[in-house]
């Protein structure tokens, strides 16, 4: 009931736009203003499901705005649903599947770990970057999942509770961390990435690499020596030996047709990725790839392809919709006008963006975030490529809370962590964070 409530009181306050005058915005603007603070107030309450918001915004933006604006049909609206960028990240989601269903991700960790010899940092350092290496590949919620079944037994084992929680925190944000990295690492990336291109910007995959990947290395670097610092521990060895030896019998000892077809089209498909700017094939078009072989051969089930994340699917497509009805309808301009922030540097506008979403990111989803702040950053600022950028990587550094994202929310699960613990860290890695994306926007961005 109280949702129900929630949800006519957001339709009210957006309703208050139709009830004053609002100079210099048309009729569309209007509508499309209403519809973006309804959405803002459902997707930061999630009052009704995330998705369902995304639904709310098609069925406003279809119903009304082809009435207001001149020449735009309610096709504009469904056509982000289902655009590239979805496509490209149902690929990924499928890649993720086949990795996941036949354990190759844990195989691929207890490989790593078993020459770490029992070193408590180097395993810190093993566990934080495969975790961001997956995380590159296939969804960071995953890669924590899997990453925390592995490390749990490990921490049975140990008694140094400093320790453990370098040792979850490093796995956390790993997963933050890493993927920033691709496309399809995280959500925040593929949105900006499909309105940038509804913009007519088609960033391709190896393009963002170039971009994301440093600052990703070296953010993981900084981390791997900022935990230990401020959890000192005291453990000299970590006993690992008989874990590995049972865990790596029960991951290897079927090592089927089914999984050796999954790590040559993963590979497949991650090389065509890379080299689709030479191969003049869309990194989308090769996306669909792993979809085609891994469902068409039976190696994943009708299951599975029900399982992946549909609902991340939708909520991207609301996010690219609500970012077209923002452009076509004029309110990026209005935004830009009403605010001055075409006498204001652009470094101080998209610094912020930055700090919108930084804040935002901490108390609601990511992904959220992404598809609130991203249609407005891309249409407002003078380089729609540097906001999609920064907006995009600002909302996978914010690690204050287990709520800020996915990996946070399955770390403090383990109940092995505190939240002042990481507060703590999170406050220290926002900050060191958000200085290198600043700097990163005058080197690898070249927005000033």
């Amino acid at each position: 009931m109280k949702k129900v409530i929630f949800v006519i009181i957001s339709l009210l306050i957006s309703s208050i736009v139709f009830f004053f005058p609002i100079p210099d915005l048309s009729e569309g603007g209007v509508i499309t203003l209403f519809i973006f603070i309804l959405a803002s107030l459902l997707w930061i309450s999630e009052a009704i499901p995330l998705y369902i918001t995304s639904f709310v915004i098609l069925i406003f933006e279809a119903l009304l705005l082809p009435h207001f604006i001149k020449g735009i049909s309610y096709k504009e609206f469904f056509f982000p649903f289902f655009s590239p960028v979805i496509v490209l990240f149902l690929g990924g989601f499928t890649i993720s599947m086949g990795l996941h269903k036949f354990k190759l991700d844990k195989l691929l960790t207890l490989k790593v770990i078993s020459y770490v010899k029992g070193r408590p940092k180097l395993l810190i350092f093993s566990f934080m970057t495969i975790t961001g290496f997956l995380s590159m590949w296939m969804s960071n919620t995953a890669a924590t999942a899997l990453m925390v079944g592995v490390v749990i037994p490990v921490l049975e084992e140990i008694k140094d509770y400093n320790y453990n929680i370098s040792l979850l925190l490093a796995i956390a944000f790993g997963a933050n961390i890493g993927g920033m990295a691709t496309p399809v690492g995280t959500p925040p990336n593929a949105i900006a990435m499909g309105i940038l291109s509804t913009r007519g910007i088609d960033i391709p995959f190896l393009e963002w690499m170039k971009n994301a990947l440093p600052i990703s290395i070296l953010l993981l670097l900084l981390t791997f020596i900022i935990l230990p610092f401020l959890f000192p521990f005291s453990i000299k060895n970590v006993p690992l030996e008989k874990f590995i030896h049972r865990e790596e019998s029960e991951v290897t000892k079927k090592f089927s047709i089914s999984k050796k077809v999954v790590i040559i089209i993963s590979l497949v498909t991650v090389i065509l990725w890379l080299l689709s700017e030479w191969i003049k094939v869309s990194s989308t078009i090769i996306a669909i790839l792993p979809i085609i072989v891994l469902f068409g051969s039976g190696i994943l089930s009708v299951d599975d392809f029900n399982s992946l994340g549909w609902d991340i699917l939708i909520l991207m497509g609301g996010g690219l919709s609500l970012s077209r009805a923002i452009e076509v309808s004029g309110v990026s301009n209005w935004i830009v006008t009403t605010l001055g922030l075409n006498h204001v540097s652009e470094i101080y506008v998209l610094l912020g963006f930055m700090a919108i979403t930084i804040i935002l990111t901490n108390f609601i989803a990511n992904t959220t975030t992404a598809a609130l702040i991203l249609p407005l950053a891309v249409t407002v600022f003078k380089s729609p490529v540097a906001a999609g950028y920064v907006v995009a990587l600002s909302a996978s550094i914010s690690m204050l809370l287990p709520v800020s994202t996915p990996p946070n929310a399955i770390v403090y699960g383990t109940r092995k962590i505190p939240i002042r613990a990481m507060m703590k860290a999170g406050i220290v890695t926002i900050i060191i964070s958000a200085t290198i994306l600043f700097i990163a926007m005058n080197t690898f961005l070249k927005i000033t």
